[in-house]
């Protein structure tokens, strides 16, 4: 599966949103969209 189609529809949601992979030190690769802070995707 591609991720690029949802990366692009998270990043344009808002101006705020932030990519991000927070949870990387615990070993999770993951990639989350935030604004203000708090997660609304991770993909």
């Amino acid at each position: 599966m591609d991720i690029e189609p949802l990366r692009d529809l998270c990043l344009g949601v808002h101006p705020a949103v932030v990519e991000g992979a927070p949870f990387s030190d615990l070993g999770h690769p993951d990639i989350a969209f935030t604004i203000a802070g708090k997660i609304f995707a991770n993909l």
